[in-house]
């Protein structure tokens, strides 16, 4: 009886026990509740998922703006503001997954920590010295001073008069980019601060040179200490040499914004007749940055022939750099776009019906050989292309019918020829018996 009862207390424990399910995780935690103004800490972001990490902050900087977790964990290293706290938030880009690749969206994550002024004083000696006057008797109690002063150094509001701010302000943001017309000759720079102690300095109106402008907008608390809004203010250049490139007219601009400068290309000036250009190399390819209309790309630029070959777009596609550019014209094909993960891409997409799920692009590598991509649509891979065009099953139906066509003419061609030499050589037996007979 004891037996039966055990065995039935096992099976019900293994059915009605709910089983342990060990479900995709993602945090960011801080190595710290607190720090000093303008102090660094470091935050930690990841878990039991795959992906990339956005990551952003208020009033701080990051060491990197993303990161990718692989069922482990990143550290960050942020700097902190000087008064306030800090707010650090992790957001999962799209296709973050758990680690058996399902879909996993766990939303935005963040963590504060608060900035907190340092109030230690210098410890002394407590031992009396010799040369101290007696201390006098008083009638009360001496309290401690407290600086009262404020520490507020945030502007509240930053606006120009020509242009837009790049990004939005924002108190906590400090550094601005404005893109300017050619004809902009002054830019008036207004703001307040969110503290009335607080004063303000680089305001006014600001006379503007060609290309880049940097103002400095310098805000001092009641307490003294300082914050610093920078305005980058861009003014549109004029290009002085142009190269003509499939019947249009390219004039080549000597300011480039490094971010969006290629990873290894390197900035230099070539001769180009009495004047020099901006030429960006990687030892390889030489490119130049030019405007044509109202559009701006690189270009890749032939310095020995100096003029443009073609127009050249980095790119970042499925974790990797491509720097793609014009496509030839290709047999069979005609031009085509494509959006690739968020991007539109030009290139070309065979005629043939039934092959509308492939699309070619043209690239060049990092050693300057053009080269082709084929993306296959339904999979969403890119792969080398060498010249052989993919075939479908209409295509291959129609390559084996036409083998078999050909195999069915040799066969019925190999009989007839067969036959004729049966025929020949029976004729020529005939004949020479009917020569023995007339002989004989």
């Amino acid at each position: 009886m004891k037996k039966t009862i055990s065995i039935l207390f096992f099976f019900c424990s293994f059915f009605l026990v709910p089983k342990i399910i060990f479900a995709a995780s993602f945090s960011i935690t801080s190595s710290t509740k607190q720090v000093s103004p303008n102090s660094t800490f470091t935050v930690s972001v990841g878990g039991d998922a795959i992906g990339r990490v956005n990551l952003s902050v208020k009033n701080g900087t990051l060491s990197t703006s993303s990161v990718w977790v692989e069922q482990n964990r990143q550290n960050i290293t942020v700097k902190a503001g000087s008064s306030g706290s800090v707010v650090i938030t992790a957001t999962p880009q799209k296709g973050f997954s758990d680690a058996d690749a399902n879909e996993y969206n766990p939303g935005a994550k963040s963590v504060q920590v608060n900035i907190v002024a340092s109030n230690n004083k210098p410890s002394g000696s407590n031992k009396p010295q010799t040369n101290q006057k007696p201390s006098q008797p008083c009638s009360g109690t001496q309290k401690p001073v407290v600086d009262t002063k404020s520490s507020e150094n945030s502007l509240s509001s930053l606006k120009i008069s020509v242009g837009t701010l790049i990004p939005e302000f924002s108190s906590d943001v400090k550094n601005y980019t404005v893109n300017l017309p050619k004809d902009a000759t002054a830019l008036k720079i207004e703001g307040t601060s969110k503290h009335e102690k607080a004063r303000i300095e680089g305001l006014g109106e600001k006379k503007l040179k060609e290309l880049e402008n940097v103002f400095d907008i310098v805000v001092t608390a009641e307490n003294g200490e300082k914050k610093t809004y920078q305005i980058k203010a861009i003014v549109e250049e004029t290009p002085s040499i142009y190269f003509t490139y499939d019947d249009t007219s390219v004039g080549v601009l000597s300011y480039v914004n490094s971010e969006i400068v290629p990873k290894e290309f390197e900035k230099k000036e070539v001769s180009v007749g009495e004047k020099n250009i901006s030429v960006f190399s990687n030892e390889q390819i030489s490119l130049i940055y030019g405007v044509s209309g109202e559009e701006k790309s690189f270009y890749l630029f032939d310095e020995t022939k100096q003029e443009c070959i073609s127009k050249f777009v980095p790119m970042k596609l499925f974790n990797r750099d491509y720097y793609l550019i014009d496509s030839e014209e290709f047999k069979g094909m005609k031009p085509s776009s494509l959006t690739i993960e968020e991007q539109e891409v030009m290139g070309y997409v065979f005629e043939d019906e039934g092959m509308d799920q492939y699309f070619l692009l043209s690239a060049v590598n990092n050693q300057g050989e053009k080269v082709k991509y084929l993306y296959e649509k339904s999979e969403g891979t890119l792969q080398l292309y060498l010249n052989q065009a993919p075939i479908t099953y209409q295509e291959y139906e129609k390559l084996v019918n036409k083998v078999h066509f050909q195999t069915i003419f040799l066969v019925i061609l190999s009989v007839l020829l067969l036959g004729i030499v049966v025929f020949l050589v029976y004729l020529f037996v005939l004949r020479k018996e009917k020569s023995h007979e007339k002989n004989a």
